[in-house]
């Protein structure tokens, strides 16, 4: 198995346990750096994910924007 999807894998199991993932928790947790490429991987395996545009606070105050990546909820 190659890192890319090794890092699929680990992707997919912590969306499966906690509903969502960004690029923060990828990287803190994981050490994978390229989320949003894995993410694109992942769809090109017919994984349905979306992508959910946030913002929030940086450590200084200021306004940051970042995606949270989720399974697509099926009706």
């Amino acid at each position: 198995m190659n890192t890319n999807e090794s890092q699929c894998e680990i992707i997919l199991r912590h969306m499966n346990e906690h509903g969502s993932i960004t690029a923060k928790v990828a990287t803190n947790r994981y050490r994978i750096y390229r989320l949003a490429a894995r993410i694109a991987d992942l769809r090109k395996r017919g994984y349905n994910i979306v992508t959910n545009k946030k913002v929030g606070s940086s450590i200084s105050g200021r306004r940051s924007r970042y995606a949270e990546y989720k399974f697509e909820e099926e009706e």
